[in-house]
């Protein structure tokens, strides 16, 4: 079963041309409907799967949330397929192999049901990001959102994730994090961590910061996603982090009224990954 997070179907403005963006994961999906000049957020969903399927339900539970979106019969000027799972993996270009994607992925994360390999080209860090979505998902994907370009979120989220000093940016999901860490204006770990407890979140945040050598008392933390300051995540944040900031959203950016309501960190993720796939 899927559980619908938030749901703001999308009021287009005129008749500029509508682009969508569809993040597929393990424990859901994300949609945002958006234009372009100036840059106006129409709509959005976000979708949890009740209990973290199986590889085998993946596919299925993905259909049934596409089915209540608009779909292929919108005239869409781009489609956007960022895929958020945690097997993706930055290699140097000088250690790249084409052929080595799928052995890589097994090593690191473990092997898989049949999937489908790709590699983003980051040259701003001279790598390549590999990554995997599983072929079901996959081959739905394509008949829902035909002429879809496939690019996986942590692509989208280094190009759009700058920073001159120290900062460490963390998304927070359902039972993920994703962590984003810079030291000097040099990117050092983007990663993703499955949590069951707040002690966990703080856990892994803490680890990153002992394994590159920041202190939490004085490196930035930045929060994106679904916290809040009451919430015991944030409270046992806060007794570590001293300084703890909600991302905020660009002011090039216009979002829908009823998207206005929440609060700009809710979403300003997926519309940063947005922001840089066009």
């Amino acid at each position: 079963m899927i559980k619908t997070v938030f749901h703001i179907p999308p009021a287009f403005s005129g008749n500029q041309a509508k682009h969508v963006l569809v993040s597929p994961s393990e424990e859901g999906v994300s949609f945002l409907y958006f234009q372009q000049h100036p840059f106006f957020v129409a709509g959005l969903s976000v979708y949890q799967y009740s209990n973290v399927p199986g590889q085998l339900e993946r596919a299925g539970l993905l259909a049934e949330a596409c089915k209540q979106e608009p779909g292929k019969n919108e005239t869409w000027e781009n489609i956007y397929i960022l895929g958020n799972g945690k097997p993706a993996l930055l290699v140097p270009n000088a250690y790249y192999s084409p052929g080595e994607n799928e052995n890589s992925l097994d090593l690191v994360f473990g092997e898989s049901l049949e999937t489908v390999c790709f590699a983003d080209d980051l040259p701003q860090l001279q790598a390549k990001n590999i990554w995997r979505m599983q072929q079901d998902e996959y081959h739905y994907l394509q008949t829902h959102y035909p002429g879809t370009r496939y690019l996986h979120a942590n692509t989208m989220a280094l190009a759009g994730t700058c920073e001159s000093g120290d900062a460490l940016h963390c998304i927070v999901e359902r039972n993920q994090l994703k962590v984003i860490l810079f030291s000097g204006g040099t990117l050092q770990i983007i990663q993703q961590f499955t949590y069951h407890t707040p002690v966990d979140a703080v856990y892994y945040l803490l680890n990153t910061c002992k394994q590159y050598e920041m202190s939490p008392h004085s490196i930035p933390l930045i929060l994106y996603g679904y916290i809040e300051t009451d919430s015991t995540l944030y409270q046992d944040m806060y007794k570590y982090f001293l300084t703890i900031n909600f991302a905020e959203m660009p002011r090039d950016v216009n979002v829908s009224e009823p998207i206005s309501q929440y609060p700009g960190h809710y979403f300003v993720h997926l519309i940063q990954l947005a922001s840089c796939a066009l």
